[in-house]
């Protein structure tokens, strides 16, 4: 449920001081002082220029005034109980949307919500509204109730206080030949309104979305006469006394209006917008910073998949399919979670609309034996092998963090950092299964066992591992487990630490002119021995990459020389790469391992041997800021 419930506000002050007659009583009703009472309802009465109240004999009588503004107000609540009442009295409804574009609902219905929660607490009850008061003798109440299909049987999709609904095309009015007054203009088409431009001067911009339908440009000085029947004002001019002019203008006559970069001169403000049509998402920072707007919009259109908008329209398009075939309440909300939640939304976003479309089908005609037949549908469990990088969050997929907030479970290895776990779903359970040299949480086999039971539970399980599942990670031998259950599962490739810790201490892996080639190998010694085609790895104009290299770096860089790799070839050694903590330590091949002894490295630590090494003091760019990037 969204909801927003002031403590006290204008119409919960005179409502309350109306039914009591009686500044005290009603104080004590809502909890605040009677000064706090008396001064709301007279900052309600000063907007709307009327005397709800008159005092006489140490008593409060309602006037004319205030006895219709009181009936409209309990009207209206009645309203809303009886539509209500008639919504939860028709089987299968779930959601109940009221949507009023006046402060009638947070100002008022708001705080009476608990009332419909005890009576219907099955339904999903939201409200929106503008943040003012409103005027009954001169606006239209739009009181909207919907089940989340849309309209229903036996009861009209909108009811209404007044006799008109305020519409979505209605008439605005943009100052201005800029390119800012051009992005106002794309602003109201996408709404769906009509916009008249009033401008001295238009700009190529303004010129070419003008050619739209719902546009009509005039190339003249603004008029007074231009603000009548107006909804709203938008003014992006060069010429301050004439924003300041049309701003006054409009609020006097009770226009809202917005100014661009001026804050003063607006009494409603413009976010930062995410258009992922349908779908849009607003940043603002209330006028005070738009700068910064901007920026985080930015950030977050990195985060916002590009695709949601074709899921929006797949989603709107399938609600008839949806409602048909799966039962009302925790069954269906349960399909939209997994819908959006889902591989079906993942084939979407990725543009496979016909894989997802034959998802879909399978999952509705299932949904549909299930409902004919009486039995429950239980959720089908999946598993998510993710790759979390070598230890830095920025590195981490798009893809990663969809599936990492998806996740009723998570499955962690012991290098995977806390930066990295603190982006999992807060609510998802927390399982760690890292394993370092003679100390093993759990066994390979256990692990896999277990992302099984946990998917045939109906779970989703994140399976998280530092780097990247493929790279000595052990995710082949995962994955055949889950192949081999008919478990479904996904994998999400990582930066491997090779690639991501060489970047951050600035050793590149190739170069023209020292190494044309790359090798990486695993340091992990079986059975306590080191068993690899050495010569392989001493071959010229190559880098060799070491993996998990620390506990047998003596030995392998002893082995190493003795199969005729030169004793002076360059090395490093980038223990916690690309974290806060990194540290790079550098040295000739020979005395490699005294230096990491000296240096106490925590791991985990990469080990990078070749000539590219001897790059790094012209490459190096990372300040880590706990660590020590400095060489050896």
């Amino acid at each position: 449920m969204s909801r927003r419930i002031p403590p006290l506000t204008w119409l919960r002050a005179f409502e309350t001081a109306a039914r009591h007659l009686s500044i005290t009583r009603a104080a004590e009703e809502l909890n605040v002082s009677p000064a706090a009472v008396s001064q709301h309802v007279k900052a309600l009465e000063a907007q709307l220029d009327l005397t709800l109240f008159r005092r006489a004999h140490n008593r409060m009588y309602l006037t004319e005034c205030g006895q219709a503004y009181r009936i409209r107000l309990t009207a209206g609540f009645d309203l809303l109980a009886l539509g209500t009442k008639e919504l939860h009295d028709h089987a299968q409804r779930e959601v109940l949307t009221i949507r009023v574009p006046s402060s009638f609902s947070i100002l008022w219905l708001a705080p009476k919500l608990d009332r419909f929660h005890d009576l219907y607490p099955s339904m999903d009850i939201r409200l929106t509204a503008l943040d003012r008061p409103v005027d009954f003798a001169r606006e239209a109440i739009d009181l909207e109730i919907r089940n989340g299909d849309g309209r229903w049987p036996g009861l009209d999709a909108v009811l209404l206080m007044e006799e008109e609904v305020f519409p979505v095309c209605s008439p605005v009015l943009v100052v201005g030949g800029g390119e800012v007054a051009a992005r106002r203009v794309g602003t109201v088409l996408k709404a769906g309104g009509r916009v008249t431009v009033v401008a001295i001067e238009a700009g190529p911009a303004l010129l070419d979305i003008a050619k739209q339908d719902g546009v009509v440009l005039e190339e003249r000085e603004f008029l007074p006469a231009d603000l009548e029947g107006r909804v709203l004002v938008f003014v992006a001019t060069d010429d301050e006394d004439l924003n300041g002019r049309v701003s006054a203008l409009a609020q006097d006559a009770g226009i809202p209006v917005n100014v661009a970069d001026r804050l003063s001169l607006c009494t409603f403000i413009m976010p930062a917008i995410i258009d992922r049509s349908p779908i849009l998402v607003a940043v603002s920072s209330g006028g005070e910073a738009p700068i910064l707007s901007r920026v985080l919009r930015a950030r977050l259109e990195t985060f916002v998949p590009a695709g949601l908008g074709r899921l929006a329209r797949f989603a709107g398009a399938i609600r008839d399919r949806v409602r048909d075939a799966v039962p009302a309440g925790t069954g269906r909300r349960r399909f939209w979670e997994d819908f959006i939640d889902g591989p079906i939304a993942e084939y979407i976003l990725a543009g496979q609309e016909d894989a997802a479309r034959n998802l879909l089908d399978e999952t509705l005609n299932k949904a549909a034996e299930d409902r004919k037949s009486g039995r429950p549908s239980n959720p089908e469990g999946e598993v998510y092998l993710v790759g979390s990088g070598p230890g830095d969050p920025d590195l981490l997929t798009f893809r990663a963090l969809r599936l990492m907030q998806r996740a009723d479970v998570v499955l962690h290895d012991r290098l995977v950092p806390a930066g990295i776990l603190d982006l999992v779903r807060r609510d998802a359970e927390r399982v760690f299964v890292g394993k370092k040299p003679g100390d093993h949480a759990l066994r390979q086999e256990q692990i896999s066992r277990l992302m099984i039971d946990l998917a045939r539970q109906g779970k989703r399980v994140l399976r998280l591992k530092s780097g990247d599942p493929f790279v000595f990670g052990r995710g082949g031998e995962e994955i055949e487990a889950l192949s081999s259950e008919g478990i479904p599962f996904q994998v999400v490739p990582g930066i491997t630490a090779a690639l991501g810790c060489a970047s951050y201490a600035g050793i590149p892996l190739t170069h023209r002119d020292h190494a044309q080639s790359c090798m990486f190998v695993t340091g992990h010694m079986k059975d306590e021995r080191l068993d690899f085609n050495w010569q392989a790895m001493v071959q010229p104009s190559q880098t060799l990459v070491v993996y998990m290299g620390l506990r047998s770096l003596p030995e392998f860089t002893e082995k190493l020389i003795a199969h005729g790799a030169d004793p002076a070839t360059p090395a490093a050694i980038i223990d916690q790469g690309t974290r806060d903590q990194q540290k790079v330590i550098t040295g000739a091949l020979e005395g490699l391992a005294a230096l990491a002894a000296d240096a106490a490295l925590a791991g985990p630590a990469t080990i990078i041997i070749g000539d590219v090494v001897t790059l790094r003091d012209k490459l190096s760019w990372f300040k880590p800021k706990g660590g020590d990037n400095g060489g050896g």
